[in-house]
């Protein structure tokens, strides 16, 4: 009989090795990553809205907003909110800097440039925060895993 580690180098020198190579994600289904992937971007790369709604300069002691633009996905806008204003904002779309929340739209009665919220909500409700999924520089995947749809869609949002 032979020990575990006399049959772990049996086998290394009896399986040869593979050369890593470049795929493209398209054809990287059932692969194995030869390294480590670094993310180089944060993911999201800015506060994106959960939900549809509005984005909010949110108070508790506010009861009406008054709405000043709108903000769709894929918008670089950027405006700026006083305390008690607000943009309809949509699904993955940046949530501008000044806001502090976003109320979905289910909890909100509009009346032409007015809203009132219908439901108590809180800072930071409905935003994903800027590097929430991944960080610049933290490991995204390691080395050894093997790719499914997931993970290559993963990698595609890290711009691999």
């Amino acid at each position: 009989m032979i020990t575990v580690e006399e049959a772990i180098a049996i086998l290394e020198e009896a399986v040869p090795r593979l050369e890593a190579e470049k795929r493209t994600l398209r054809d990287a289904r059932g692969s194995v990553l030869a390294e480590d992937i670094i993310a180089t971007i944060d993911l999201p790369g800015v506060n994106q809205s959960a939900m549809d709604g509005y984005a909010l300069h949110y108070a508790k002691e506010i009861l009406e907003y008054q709405v000043i633009g709108e903000v769709a996905a894929g918008d670089s806008k950027n405006p700026k909110l006083a305390k008690g204003e607000a943009v309809r904002i949509f699904t993955g779309a940046r949530v501008p800097d000044s806001a502090n929340a976003v109320a979905q739209q289910e909890i909100v009665d509009r009346h032409e440039e007015k809203i009132q919220l219908t439901a108590e909500i809180f800072e930071g409700k409905n935003i994903r925060l800027q590097g929430e999924q991944i960080k610049n520089g933290e490991v995204g995947l390691v080395k050894g895993t093997v790719l499914n749809a997931a993970g290559i869609g993963f990698l595609a949002g890290l711009g691999h």
